[in-house]
């Protein structure tokens, strides 16, 4: 898409060109997903929400990584990259909400999908303390039966022989034939 062509680089004036440019072709694509969502299909809802929040999180990952400016002083170089941090946080946030809503949602519907999937593992990206990765469960010393708990002395169960021999054998069904 035209959105995803344009790259951002110095100088400072083609930069800012770049930013407003590609802030207004998001601007067009989050306006097309939006009415997406509002068709109410839980499926297309849930993968338009995750394309929005995904575009506005690669879009603050551009602005982090944009190069920087040949000739700057170390102070002027700090000042910079504080100037595009400035920039990306507040898109970074709009990726945050986007994709909250599409987790809320999902949440709320009891509704799972590779877009829910994609959803929470971009928001574990944005935001790892608001969504830890979930931990596996796996039974350990605190978990364990009553076998495990206490010294008890156990036998070993007695299988019952099988009288192969005497089993029944089923009977063959005739069938009639007609004339």
């Amino acid at each position: 898409s035209e959105y995803q062509r344009i790259k951002l680089r110095p100088p400072m004036k083609r930069l800012s060109v770049l930013l407003k440019k590609k802030a207004s072709r998001l601007k067009k694509a989050e306006a097309l997903f939006t009415k997406v969502v509002q068709l109410g299909n839980m499926e297309w809802a849930s993968a338009a929400l995750f394309r929005i929040g995904d575009m506005y999180a690669k879009f603050a990952k551009a602005i982090y990584e944009a190069p920087s400016p040949k000739g700057l002083s170390q102070r002027e170089l700090e000042v910079y990259k504080q100037e595009l941090q400035s920039l990306a946080f507040p898109v970074e946030d709009k990726a945050a909400r986007a994709l909250s809503l599409s987790h809320e949602m999902a949440v709320k519907h009891a509704y799972y999908s590779i877009w829910s999937k994609e959803t929470i593992k971009l928001l574990r990206q944005l935001d790892p303390a608001g969504f830890p990765p979930e931990e596996e469960v796996r039974p350990s010393t605190s978990w364990s039966d009553s076998f495990t708990n206490f010294g008890l002395s156990l036998k070993p169960l007695a299988v019952p022989a099988i009288n192969v021999k005497g089993a029944k054998k089923k009977k063959k069904s005739r069938r009639r034939s007609r004339k």
